[in-house]
């Protein structure tokens, strides 16, 4: 088989396959990924780039990165578009499927309590990683999915609300934060164009979020430990989607233990020490401020969400703040503003988000 025959075959398999799972095979365009050339890079820094150099830094692109020197779906790398395809039909499977009634009403009851929001945390969603068929639920796309499902009925709410006074309506804007995320992670947040959820994803610097967070805040955190999750809802967002407090795998008393142990073992002393007195007054705080329910259950898929709740802040408590934990000795006191590299990032993207 030639080249152009082989390429025709591998362009019709790739067509069947994403036909099965999404039904967009009349819109597919597969293509070779993309040429990096050296010469390209030589030629702006006006020297010549050392061989070696130059092939070790492929060869770790391409053992990092595979996808995205493979076969491309509509000018996007194969996995990384069939995931994207995958979001839109789990949207599709969360408005319309029965096993998803549970979470629906749930979040449709919370929808009173969305009002004064304007802005959308995603906290540690984690790296994409994995496959994408018919047989397999990706964890990854799930949660994200569910994320965009509360982000649009939060939007819903908003519009309505601006609707009935005769405000301009702006969609809300949908952060994420998560040191480890990968160039994949990172494309597939923000260079595939969803109908889904058009209005684009600002990736923030590590920090940023926590001086975003405040009582117009929805947190998505279902993925962050029990101590850094009571440490979110210390600052006090109106809504928040974390871990449980009761959970025996990762919940407030498996951070108590973990800071004791710790502590006992730092300092050499069998005593409690201060710090576990602090987050004990801070369990306690958290539990005051907020209302506790568990994510509803979704048959078949409640590992995606498991020991997971719903915090709402109790309304004859709004605008009450929590003490600030002083900063420690020696540690520099955070500015309250977006980094520079994040407002770059957000003008760009905003230009992209359709008008």
């Amino acid at each position: 088989m030639d080249n152009k025959a082989c390429w025709s075959e591998v362009n019709r398999r790739a067509t069947q396959h994403l036909a099965k799972m999404s039904g967009y095979s009349d819109q597919l365009r597969a293509t070779p990924g993309p040429n990096v050339i050296k010469g390209v890079l030589e030629e702006y820094l006006g020297e010549d780039v050392d061989n070696d150099n130059w092939r070790d830094a492929i060869q770790t692109a391409t053992i990092l990165m595979p996808e995205f020197f493979g076969t491309h779906l509509n000018g996007h790398p194969e996995l990384l578009f069939l995931a994207s395809e995958k979001i839109q039909t789990v949207l599709r499977e969360i408005y319309t499927e029965r096993d998803w009634e549970p979470l629906r009403d749930q979040v449709n009851n919370l929808v009173d309590k969305m009002q004064g929001i304007d802005t959308m945390i995603c906290l540690n969603l984690g790296n994409f990683f994995g496959i994408i068929n018919e047989h397999v639920q990706n964890t990854w796309v799930i949660q994200y999915a569910v994320f965009v499902f509360m982000w649009q009925k939060v939007n819903e709410r908003t519009e309505a609300e601006c609707s009935e006074k005769g405000w301009k309506f702006e969609p809300i804007k949908k952060y994420f934060q998560d040191p480890s995320f990968d160039l994949r992670t990172k494309y597939l947040l923000q260079e595939i164009h969803r109908e889904s959820d058009q209005w684009p994803n600002i990736i923030l610097e590590h920090h940023e979020a926590d001086r975003m967070i405040k009582d117009t805040t929805f947190v998505y955190a279902v993925h962050l430990p029990a101590r850094a999750s009571v440490d979110v809802l210390r600052l006090g967002p109106r809504i928040a989607v974390t871990n449980s407090s009761w959970s025996k795998l990762d919940g407030w008393a498996r951070g108590m233990a973990e800071t004791f142990i710790e502590q006992t073992l730092l300092t050499q002393n069998p005593e409690v020490s201060a710090q576990l007195r602090l987050l004990v007054g801070d369990h306690q705080d958290v539990k005051r401020l907020y209302d506790e329910e568990p994510v509803a259950p979704i048959p078949e898929e409640d590992h995606h969400f498991f020991a997971t709740s719903i915090y709402v802040r109790r309304e004859e408590l709004e605008g009450i703040k929590l003490p600030v934990t002083p900063t420690p000795p020696g540690e520099p006191v955070r500015v309250p503003t977006p980094s520079s590299r994040t407002k770059l990032w957000t003008e760009r993207l905003l230009r992209k988000a359709p008008r």
